[in-house]
């Protein structure tokens, strides 16, 4: 009997050691990892202006700023709103350039207090003729510098949680802003797009 006790808890400790070293298979049930490979994160690149915002609204969803930043054009501009500039108490620039938007962008990516970003892209103006996603926000057209070029422009609203100290506990509000997306070709890489400009259009809290 002890015999067939010790041999019991031998074979124990050697299925144990088992699930140890192979971590992905389970010798008490073999068929419960042997799934389909789990689906891949859905990427997007920017060979397209379809791509390039939803490339552009997922680096805000998952803060990352590098993946931000590629997608900016090298003269890009973000215009502040018209009540931000008539504001009597406004003290700042009308608008600011690359580097310092990638700045604000990284402390907001950053910020402990931002619980969530979500971007969703929309049209204000029933586009004639658009056929798909692809036209649904091409607005207008236009000459940039000495070249050519097809800006295009569409809207997107980005959507932020910020938990809000208050007298009792911290409370998850919404920051709703939108703002004019326009478009441009890459000026390095061909086949690729980034955003020219950003004109914001004002929060709704």
């Amino acid at each position: 009997m002890e015999r067939k006790w010790l041999t019991s808890v031998l074979v124990a400790v050697v299925l144990c050691a088992l699930v140890g070293a192979t971590g992905c298979w389970n010798p008490f049930n073999p068929e419960e990892d042997e799934g389909d490979d789990p689906t891949p994160p859905v990427t997007y690149d920017r060979s397209s202006r379809m791509n390039l915002i939803k490339f552009f609204a997922k680096a805000h969803e998952d803060r990352d700023i590098e993946d931000y930043e590629i997608c900016l054009h090298a003269d890009y501009q973000f215009w502040f709103s018209e009540d931000d500039r008539t504001d009597p108490n406004w003290d700042w620039r009308d608008w600011i350039g690359k580097s310092d938007d990638v700045e604000v962008t990284t402390n907001m990516f950053g910020a402990e207090d931002v619980t969530e970003i979500r971007m969703e892209f929309f049209n204000e103006t029933i586009v004639p003729g658009a056929q798909d996603d692809e036209d649904r926000f091409i607005v207008e057209t236009t000459i940039v510098g000495e070249d050519t070029l097809n800006v295009y422009r569409g809207n997107f609203r980005l959507t932020m949680h910020v938990l809000q100290e208050t007298s009792e506990e911290p409370v998850d509000h919404f920051v709703d802003g939108r703002a004019h997306l326009y478009l441009l070709p890459d000026p390095i890489y061909e086949g690729l797009w980034t955003v020219w400009m950003i004109e914001d259009k004002g929060n709704e809290h």
